[in-house]
């Protein structure tokens, strides 16, 4: 991966996705963390169901990277990362450690499993999307310094894809996700 177009094609699997994020030191320790829940079967990946993704399109526009998203399944004990498979890989890479992070993240699962207000869960999800943030801007940075064109195509995308190049505060996410944390 060389220059910005190697980064604009959709991944052929999720392993080149994966081969990306462990470019960065960073990345393959959330890998290493992640891989025994995938390869165990807690947590899958599957891509977005086509309909769901029309309707993103049509709330987001055509040209806005989709990504991914996490969601504990209703049994409580099993997850979901669900993506955009057709995204650039360059884009989904930092979007699915983003999810990975949530995946990993002890309080995201408890917080599953039991009844909130609203304000609980807009708590819990501040901070948790708050690390989830953290964790894929450090992704791109490393990124940036360690793999050739990457620096290059991230910027490119700044006007269509602010949450990957920007580092969003705490008051950014809330906003964002339409946190009522006051």
């Amino acid at each position: 991966m060389t220059s910005q177009a190697d980064f604009q094609a959709p991944p052929a699997n999720l392993e080149r996705v994966f081969e990306l994020i462990a470019r960065s030191p960073f990345g393959v320790g959330i890998l290493e963390r992640f891989q025994p829940l995938y390869q165990g079967g807690k947590v899958m990946i599957r891509p977005y169901p086509l309909e769901i993704v029309a309707k993103l399109r049509e709330a987001i526009g055509p040209d806005q990277p989709i990504g991914a998203s996490f969601v504990v399944d209703e049994d409580g004990k099993t997850g979901t990362i669900y993506a955009d498979l057709g995204s650039p890989l360059g884009i989904l890479a930092p979007f699915l450690l983003h999810e990975m992070v949530h995946a990993l993240d002890r309080g995201i699962w408890k917080a599953a499993r039991r009844p909130q207000t609203r304000k609980e869960r807009d708590e819990t999800m501040l901070l948790a999307e708050t690390d989830a943030f953290g964790a894929q801007h450090r992704l791109i940075e490393e990124l940036c310094v360690r793999v050739n064109g990457y620096r290059e195509f991230i910027a490119a995308q700044s006007q269509r894809a602010r949450i990957l190049h920007e580092r969003l505060t705490a008051e950014d996410i809330a906003t964002l996700y339409g946190f009522k944390i006051a």
